[in-house]
């Protein structure tokens, strides 16, 4: 406890410990022994069950809900806390860096991943190529049937993209979460906006009976889609341990 803010010449400490130890208590922290003046502002460092322990004594003993900072070290936000001012006094350290995400936000983002790989690996590397295996069906007929299930894939890609980085952006992100978004964000964009409208090209040309000349775009577009599944993989793991 310290009369003024963050310390002075007139700090005075206080220790409790499980076992003996020299000048210090056995046992729980007893905020009541302490005795605080009404100018002191009270500062609780720890796992946030102890720091909810212990939130009462400050209180009761007279410094103000304002003057009461904390940090919690380990999962869940300082905010859970529950009290007025209970974030005021922290400053930012690695703890901040590596804070725990909104745990509702990490939910969705991690549900509507799991889903969007789901249906990534379904649709692109099992229907993709098998549909090309069935019997009576020439590349003209495999192209148009894939260029309408990859038009609606897309479309529901945008979609869940939409929802996964909106959760993750209002759940304030470790890097564990926030890298992988922002990197499955960005190729599936380049898959829409750059890939796909080469593809679609090409795929015309096929369907108006021409013969146009070989093209390496769609394993462009493949490796694509397979660094979009591993950063879908590591995304929905992340957000999932969080």
């Amino acid at each position: 406890m310290a009369p003024r803010p963050y310390g002075g010449d007139d700090v005075q400490g206080r220790t409790w410990t499980e076992g003996r130890r020299a000048r210090a208590a056995i046992g729980q922290v007893d905020i009541d022994t302490i005795g605080p003046p009404q100018d002191a502002t009270a500062y609780r460092c720890g796992p946030l069950p102890f720091t909810r322990a212990i939130r009462g004594g400050p209180v009761r003993r007279g410094p103000p809900a304002q003057d009461i900072g904390s940090r919690v070290f380990g999962p869940g936000p300082a905010s859970l806390l529950g009290e007025p001012g209970a974030d005021s006094r922290r400053a930012p350290g690695r703890e901040d860096r590596e804070r725990s995400m909104n745990t509702t936000s990490a939910a969705i983002a991690a549900a509507v991943t799991f889903v969007w790989l789901g249906m990534v690996l379904a649709i692109s590397f099992l229907e993709a190529p098998l549909k090309f295996r069935a019997p009576g069906v020439t590349i003209p007929i495999g192209l148009g049937i894939g260029r309408l299930v990859f038009r609606a894939l897309n479309a529901v890609e945008a979609l869940l993209a939409a929802v996964v980085v909106a959760a993750v952006a209002v759940g304030q992100p470790p890097l564990s979460v926030g890298v992988p978004t922002a990197v499955t964000a960005l190729l599936l964009i380049t898959q829409l906006a750059v890939i796909r409208p080469a593809l679609n090209r090409r795929s015309e040309r096929v369907l108006a009976g021409e013969n146009p000349p070989r093209s390496r775009t769609h394993l462009v577009y493949v490796a694509l889609e397979v660094a979009k599944v591993a950063a879908l993989l590591t995304l929905g793991v992340s957000a999932f341990a969080v």
